[in-house]
């Protein structure tokens, strides 16, 4: 009887090991692949500071080339050298108002994003 169990648990192993390699158990995308023609911004590490004309309704944004492992709080925190003074919920409307609505679980290494930049209460003081 243990012969047909370990029988039984190889097929198994085997059929899994063979579907996961034909076919995957990721989801793949549908989109071509990004291409870059050509790199705007000759420092990433430095982004340049956009303001719109309507304040009020649209922060301040550094566009940002997001690499893989890259989040928005992790990115929105390097670009101002440290925490930021707003609550992940400001931080995420935020960077969906200046992103056409693009979800923070949406985000693809590779493309390139707008992220809020937020005035320290360093900045804002004369």
């Amino acid at each position: 009887m243990k012969k047909w169990w370990f029988l039984l648990f190889c097929i198994t192993i085997v059929a899994a090991v063979a579907y996961d390699i034909t076919l995957g158990t990721l989801p793949t995308h549908s989109e071509e692949p990004v291409e870059h023609e050509e790199e705007e911004l000759d420092d990433p590490s430095e982004p340049e500071v956009h303001r719109d004309s309507e304040e009020e309704q649209t922060p301040p944004y550094k566009e940002v080339l997001v690499e893989p492992g890259d989040t928005v709080l992790t990115v929105v925190e390097s670009i101002h050298d440290q925490p930021v003074d707003k609550s992940i919920e400001d931080v995420k409307e935020d960077f969906m108002s200046l992103n056409e609505g693009t979800s923070v679980h949406e985000v693809i290494s590779g493309r390139t994003y707008l992220f809020p930049h937020y005035q320290s209460s360093d900045e804002g003081t004369n």
